[in-house]
């Protein structure tokens, strides 16, 4: 998304997000695709409904060759209207196996790839990466809130040639992510957090997984056939409890619905829950 803003008519949202504005148009009319298959937001702490996010889902150690329309796309992206990303997944190493991996300020990943037998060329690559910005908690930092955001994310891919020039890949991909901001837990009423509603308890979960197999088959020497099953899955939770400080106990006498707790009354707890499964 950030090098796709390169280009002459597409530019990013804002720094905390990856949403991509084409010719103007919404964020929502950018179809993101993996395989030929088109995929759900591809991002941690996604919002449902749009197809950005403060960190992708999404690893450049894992992909291969990808296209990106900024306008007059082929017929088979007749879906969208702003842009496509169009995403392969590259082969594993099919002649030695090698490992990667690095840790950084946000999070720390592995890949290790290599062939499934020296008698032949089929490969596997597998890449996993999961969040660090739990250290700084243990350590004592301040971030200027106590909500810390826990990801994870994971890629693999098994490619095994076939008999005349045919291919069989199974791949998969996916993560989940959640942030907890807790304005309840604070003892200190002049104690603000930065990045919530100090007026809430706020609950965030967010979780995609695709997934399936890719069948190519040379027909002749013009044509060939290729077929691909896979499953999506998407999911996005939010609970929020109103919190307000200073209640008395005959507010929670008068209203069951009141939850007094150590200076802190809860007062609702509305949750929305979406969890779209497509088959293609």
């Amino acid at each position: 998304a950030r090098m796709a803003s390169n280009l002459a008519g597409v530019q990013g949202a804002d720094d905390s997000r990856n949403d991509i504005v084409v010719r103007g148009n919404s964020p929502l009319g950018v179809i993101y695709r993996v395989e030929g298959i088109t995929i759900p937001n591809p991002n941690h702490f996604a919002i449902s409904g749009s197809s950005g996010g403060p960190l992708s889902i999404l690893n450049n150690k894992f992909l291969g060759n990808s296209d990106f329309f900024s306008g007059a796309f082929p017929a088979e992206y007749g879906n969208s209207t702003a842009g496509v990303f169009d995403l392969k997944i590259r082969n594993g190493n099919s002649e030695k196996t090698e490992f990667t991996g690095q840790i950084g300020l946000f999070g720390a990943e592995f890949l290790m790839e290599g062939p499934l037998s020296k008698n032949s060329s089929a490969s596997y690559l597998l890449m996993y990466r999961k969040a660090t910005l739990k250290a700084f908690d243990v350590l004592g930092l301040d971030l200027g809130t106590s909500a810390i955001p826990n990801y994870q994310d994971f890629a693999a891919k098994i490619n095994l040639p076939l008999n005349k020039g045919g291919n069989l890949a199974l791949w998969a991909m996916g993560g989940n992510s959640n942030i907890n901001i807790m304005v309840s837990e604070k003892t200190d009423p002049d104690d603000l957090d930065l990045y919530g509603e100090n007026t809430k308890d706020q609950r965030f979960r967010t979780a995609m997984m695709v997934g399936g197999f890719t069948y190519t088959k040379p027909l002749n020497e013009k044509s060939f056939i290729k077929s691909t099953t896979c499953i999506n899955l998407e999911q996005q939770k939010s609970n929020h409890d109103t919190v307000s400080r200073g209640a008395t106990w005959s507010d929670v006498t008068t209203n069951p619905y009141m939850a007094y707790n150590f200076n802190t009354t809860r007062y609702s707890n509305a949750s929305s829950y979406n969890k779209k499964l497509n088959k293609k």
